[in-house]
Formats: structure tokens, sequence, C-alpha cells
């Protein structure tokens, strides 16, 4: 890994503060971006090889059940698919967290939601029209679907 790309996880790590000060490192995570996000949450778990690797097949697990109910909702061509996704995210956030909770004690929970923080924020949609987004995304789906 080069500089350039190790130096923002680096500087979020470095303005992190301790356990004693904050429960929730909120004003430095507004700003943040979420990789930077997520990968100080992930080191800050610190978890074993075999840990790595169970959590890694968790976020893997979530990330394409993400994608699926995305998918689905997108071609049940209802109204309000804004709120639909939103509601099934809510859901499969709940539902990785019940999944890494064997993985997560107490000491690990704080780096857990600042890992959580950056998912959510990098599922977010990044601009204030979410109707023209996911316009894009439905034909962008759709396309690939009658591509396979």
């Amino acid at each position: 890994m080069k500089f350039f790309q190790l130096f923002p996880l680096l500087l979020t790590l470095a303005y992190l503060p301790s356990p004693s000060r904050a429960e929730h490192p909120t004003e430095y995570v507004e700003t943040a971006d979420p990789q930077v996000m997520m990968s100080a949450g992930f080191a800050g778990m610190h978890f074993s090889d075999s840990e790595k690797r169970q959590f890694g097949k968790i976020i893997q697990t979530f990330t394409a059940d993400v994608q699926q109910q995305i998918i689905r909702e997108t071609r049940r061509n209802q109204p309000y698919l804004p709120h639909r996704i939103d509601w099934r995210l809510r859901y499969l956030f709940t539902d990785l967290d019940e999944r890494v909770q064997p993985l997560i004690n107490a000491d690990r929970l704080a780096s857990y939601h600042l890992f959580k923080a950056g998912l959510v924020r990098q599922m977010a949609p990044s601009s204030a029209d979410n109707t023209l987004q996911i316009e894009s995304f439905k034909r962008e789906t759709i396309g690939q679907t009658q591509h396979h």
C-alpha cells in the first residue's frame, strides 16, 4: 500500500478520541470518507486471522443480500422505491448486527460502530436527487439482467 493511500486512514486514526474521552466519535466521522471509516473501524477491532475471515464472510454475505434485495425491490416496480429500499436496508443492518454479535465484545463495540457507520454512509445516496439515482440504477440493473 502506498503512503498516499494509507495517509487518510492514519489521519482518521490520529483524530479518533480515546474511549475515555468519547463513547462515539461522531464529531470526527461526520465528514470522513466511508472507506476510511470502515478501515479504521476494522483495524480497531483487532481481529485474529480466523476472526478476520469470519467477519469478511459475514460482510460478503451482507453485501450480496443488499444487492439481491435492491434488485428484487427494483423489479417489483412499485411506488415508494426509496422508502422500500430504506426499509430493507434497516432490516439487513439489524441482521448484520446479529451475525457479528459472536465476534464483537465490549472492547470492539465502538470500532464496530465506526465500521458500520462507514458501511451505512457508503450505501447512502451521494446526492439529494434519489429519484434520478434510482432510475439510473433501474436502467443499469434491468440492462444487466437482460444480458445474462
